[in-house]
């Protein structure tokens, strides 16, 4: 099938490596700096836990026009970055499938959006893929398990993902499909949103961390608080009760924290992005926020944390 991955960082490059070597029809769009590197070297990643680099041949574009077709468009981008994409989108009159990948706090509305102003009406899908790492000189250090997952759904679930599932089948991407994947991706960012906190307040130095167990157990509590403010508004979690799997097992999530916190794992898998996507904590703590006002479920312990955010103008 024909693949656009639209965009270029992290997250996106694994996907459009892990579609090419199922031999898709795969292009990557990237701008400036970017779209230089990859045109002249390949799309170069560094795959920390397996030890290896490979270096893949790949189409690269750096615009997304109105009469350009692709069987599947992955728009994997940084979430306050989404809705100047829209526009994009709107103008597009043949595309007829998009998958939204990463942290999103805004799935429902986004796909009334679509649904509303999009010529080509086309399906909208949305999901987070469990990969992590950073760029550097123009190679992605990527740290994933040997089989990702991604999770991924509509927001209501109206039609089914079987061009999807084509796409994925026989690769090393793992699809787990969720129902209501606008409720699963404000538990993931209720989950994420004090981790991203306690990284910024030992400015990235997570071994110090580590040593902090006051810190870590804060985070759990602030996570739980999270949790709570989700059910308090009638947003559940699916396949399991996150409130009660975390309730019921701080001491197991402290010591995994705790031994995250003290690896080079942590620090690929959380750490480097909670640093460097400072516009993005920023843009999703304040959604959190909004939507946190409007629950009567008290936060101090989540309050404290969120105030070592370091703060950004967009």
């Amino acid at each position: 099938m024909k693949v656009l991955v639209y965009g270029a960082g992290v997250i996106a490059a694994y996907l459009a490596y892990e579609l090419k070597k199922k031999n898709e029809d795969v292009t990557i769009l990237a701008r400036g700096e970017r779209y230089k590197e990859l045109k002249e070297n390949g799309l170069i990643i560094k795959h920390y836990l397996q030890k290896r680099k490979t270096i893949t041949d790949i189409k690269v574009i750096d615009s997304f026009k109105s009469d350009d077709y692709y069987d599947v468009v992955f728009i994997v981008m940084q979430s306050y970055q989404v809705k100047e994409i829209l526009q994009i989108i709107y103008a597009n009159k043949i595309c007829k499938a998009y998958v939204f990948i990463g942290n999103n706090f805004e799935a429902g509305k986004i796909y009334k959006e679509i649904e509303e102003k999009s010529f080509s009406k086309p399906k909208v899908l949305f999901g987070f893929l469990g990969v992590g790492g950073r760029r550097e000189n123009g190679t992605v250090i990527s740290i994933h398990k040997g089989k990702s997952t991604l999770a991924m759904g509509s927001v209501n679930n109206e039609y089914s993902i079987e061009k999807v599932n084509r796409i994925f089948k026989d690769s090393n991407i793992k699809l787990e499909h969720y129902d209501n994947i606008d409720s699963y991706l404000k538990y993931h960012i209720a989950y994420i949103l004090p981790i991203v906190y306690l990284c910024h307040h030992v400015n990235g130095n997570l071994k110090e961390a580590a040593h902090n167990k006051p810190l870590i157990k804060d985070t759990i509590e602030a996570i739980i608080e999270g949790y709570r403010v989700l059910q308090s508004l009638n947003i559940t979690s699916e396949p399991i009760d996150y409130l009660e799997d975390m309730e019921s097992s701080r001491k197991k999530y402290y010591y995994l924290y705790k031994l995250m916190l003290m690896t080079p794992i942590g620090k690929l898998a959380f750490g480097n992005h909670a640093m460097n996507a400072i516009k993005e904590m920023n843009f999703l703590a304040e959604a959190f926020d909004e939507l946190k006002a409007s629950s009567p479920i008290d936060t101090p312990y989540y309050n404290k944390l969120r105030k070592d955010l370091k703060k950004c103008n967009y």
